[in-house]
């Protein structure tokens, strides 16, 4: 190897080793605290969840990081978090719905997408009301700022605290759609 491909090879390395870990940690300032605890507890789980090496293991950590997280949010209030409006649209009858994602994570917040799953939980937003008013302009893809208040399970049969909307354990471990009712969703 020639010592101008080693150098370049040096540099490219002591670029990685001090570049990412300062972007990193500058996109993790923009959360607030609470925000960067459950993106802590849902990536930590969804490690140790895809390292299980049975069925059993996998749905004891599931069972752990329900008792974690309802430790952390024992207030189920947000206020002002960081994240990308990723889809939103309305229902038959013009009530919204949408998706919000955590940037970096596979973490997404969201709504109900329709009557009658929402019948209980009253996530959908009114047409005309605040929040409705304040997404009407925004687009798919722009950084929002959202403020709300997490559903809890209800159903024993369901481990993860947080309302959360996969289908699968492993959605809900790896990919969890946790649901909210929004009080605010601003253009960051």
């Amino acid at each position: 190897m020639s010592r101008s491909f080693k150098l370049i090879v040096l540099f490219c390395l002591a670029l990685l080793m001090f570049c990412l870990p300062i972007t990193s940690f500058s996109q993790n300032e923009d959360y607030p605290q609470k925000e960067q605890t459950l993106i802590e507890i849902s990536g930590r789980y969804a490690s140790k969840y895809a390292e299980a090496t049975n069925d059993l293991k996998k749905s004891a950590l599931r069972k752990d990081r329900k008792n974690e997280l309802k430790k952390a949010f024992k207030n189920l209030t947000v206020n002002n978090w960081v994240g990308v409006l990723k889809d939103y649209g309305t229902t038959g009858d013009g009530q919204a719905w949408v998706f919000i994602s955590i940037p970096g994570t596979s973490i997404q917040i969201e709504t109900n997408n329709n009557r009658f799953s929402d019948m209980s939980d009253n996530t959908l937003i009114a047409n005309g009301s605040k929040v409705y008013n304040q997404l009407i302009n925004l687009e798919k893809g722009t950084e929002v700022y959202f403020s709300g208040k997490f559903l809890t399970d209800t159903d024993a049969e369901y481990l993860n605290y947080l309302k959360e909307m996969s289908i699968t354990e492993n959605g809900s471990m790896s990919e969890p759609e946790f649901i909210m009712k929004f009080s605010s969703i601003t253009q960051k």
